[in-house]
């Protein structure tokens, strides 16, 4: 049995379309004959935990094979050291305590006899303790250090912060037996360096590692090399430069996914490649193949990229099942839909204007966003500035997207860039065309103007325009046959024999 393990930086729930492109391969392999295994590369605990609530659910096949590539490496040996509770600590110092929650979950502050802030412990909704941050006795204001648990409590992460900035610039990872397996500092941007490993064999003796990525690839080489006939995929630019680098890899070959454009403008305004495209190199390490979500990209890619041609750079659409029994829209809803993640980029607050402006000519009509990101209190409060709040309501993330589509006239992506758009497939599948924005990768590719969906410039009155557009002279009707009519290049089974031609060539 052949096996392909899939390398992924984190695992987790109501993620967006990348991570769901990559279940539903977890899937079609499973279903396929391959043995699957998921290699979870980044420092997070709980991966077990989550996986196994994954299979319970069906989103990942249940005979995945999970690898949480810090907890498999360092599963061995005893608790080493005593790690303080810091919530047993508090309550030691604190004669004060002050606790408020909500739907979200609570917190915990702690003070002590003289009424100085020592520090908090933060609940999820469930009641499972996720950190306590530590405050300086010296100065009450400033957080020293916050300290990560995993669900059974256990401290898995401690971060040092630097309270000019109130972030952190040094962390410690330790083991499910508590012992330490990196130190880093940390970067103002983030970045980890001067990394140094703790050997869990040999008490006493540390490792330092040129880079974190070093350090993870030295871990991961041992259990990519257990299975020497495998083939292994990456579907992110943090993943794929064990990939590209030269790390020993014993493998069939590597595969990298790109699933985002490659390239912005910078403040010049000049068309530059973003830093991450440089991880992705050809015949350096074991990355045989760089595949993308859109036929454009992948034109592009082989020009940019050094030994590059149409055999190691092409195109793998994502896939929907059509229903060709569902009959397209016949009568308006009045419903308009945003479904997607509510962050920055996706610019749904061009939506929100547009659509207020479309009320004024047709304020029957509502706006359901299904979805959720770090915008969503920012675009809550626009609806309220716009006065438009009883027309649009944010439902949040939910599984059962095809409800959504149906019950739309319509649906929006406007965002800066994609590399696809998964939910325009998912969208013409049920005879929900789509109002776009300019976009080279993704909508300019899949929605065709007057056909399965309007074009629009990106800005509140185009959108407004075509809105009452969407409501003249039957176009709903028409928009919704050309959605159905054409789904079809974008079929699960055309994704499938792709898919299954790759890994069987």
């Amino acid at each position: 049995m052949a096996t392909v393990v899939q390398l992924m930086d984190s695992v987790g729930f109501n993620r967006g379309g990348l991570t769901k492109a990559i279940y539903d391969r977890l899937h079609l392999l499973s279903n396929s004959g391959f043995e699957v295994m998921l290699i979870v590369t980044g420092p997070q605990y709980d991966v077990v935990n989550i996986t196994d609530e994954l299979k319970r659910l069906g989103v990942i096949p249940e005979n995945t094979i999970i690898k949480a590539l810090f907890d498999e490496s360092f599963s061995q040996g005893t608790q080493t050291q005593k790690i303080i509770d810091y919530s047993e600590s508090f309550k030691k110092q604190g004669l004060y305590s002050l606790e408020y929650g909500s739907d979200k979950g609570k917190v915990v502050r702690y003070f002590n006899e003289y009424g100085a802030f020592l520090g908090l412990d933060s609940y999820s909704s469930q009641g499972v303790k996720m950190y306590s941050d530590v405050h300086r006795i010296e100065s009450p204001h400033e957080i020293c250090k916050r300290i990560h648990y995993d669900s059974k409590g256990r401290i898995r992460k401690v971060e040092y912060y630097d309270s000019r900035i109130w972030k952190p610039r040094f962390e410690t990872l330790y083991s499910l037996s508590g012992n330490p397996i990196y130190s880093c500092w940390i970067s103002e941007n983030g970045s980890r360096y001067r990394v140094v490993g703790f050997c869990k064999t040999q008490k006493g003796k540390a490792v330092q590692y040129s880079s974190f990525q070093d350090m993870q690839a030295s871990l991961l080489k041992p259990i990519v090399n257990s299975y020497p006939e495998c083939t292994v995929i990456s579907d992110e630019p943090n993943t794929v430069i064990f990939l590209s680098k030269d790390y020993g890899l014993n493998c069939r070959e590597g595969i990298g996914f790109i699933h985002t454009t490659h390239d912005y403008v910078n403040a010049s305004g000049e068309q530059v490649n973003k830093p991450w495209l440089s991880n992705y190199t050809l015949n350096q390490g074991v990355l045989s193949k760089i595949l993308t979500t859109n036929d454009q990209q992948a034109i592009e890619l082989r020009h940019i990229i050094a030994g590059a041609d149409k055999n190691n750079i092409f195109s793998v659409y994502h896939g929907v099942v059509p229903n060709d029994n569902l009959a397209p829209k016949q009568e308006a809803s009045g419903r308009l839909l945003y479904l997607g993640r509510l962050s920055p980029e996706k610019r749904v607050d061009l939506v929100l204007k547009g659509f207020a402006k479309a009320l004024n000519t047709l304020p029957h009509l509502s706006l359901d966003i299904v979805g959720d990101g770090p915008v969503r209190k920012e675009l809550e409060a626009l609806a309220d500035n716009l006065n438009i709040s009883n027309s649009v309501v944010f439902h949040g993330y939910t599984h059962d997207v095809n409800k959504w589509y149906r019950l739309a006239d319509c649906q929006f992506l406007v965002s800066k860039f994609e590399g696809f758009g998964l939910v325009l497939i998912e969208g013409l599948a049920n005879g929900c065309p789509a109002i776009v924005t300019p976009c080279k990768y993704g909508p300019d590719q899949v929605i065709i103007n007057n056909v399965n969906g309007l074009r629009a410039q990106a800005t509140s009155e185009d959108i407004s325009q075509a809105i009452t557009s969407l409501y003249n002279n039957e176009k709903l009707v028409k928009l919704s046959v050309g959605a159905l009519s054409t789904v079809g290049k974008y079929s699960k089974s055309h994704w499938e024999e792709k898919w299954l031609n790759i890994l069987n060539a």
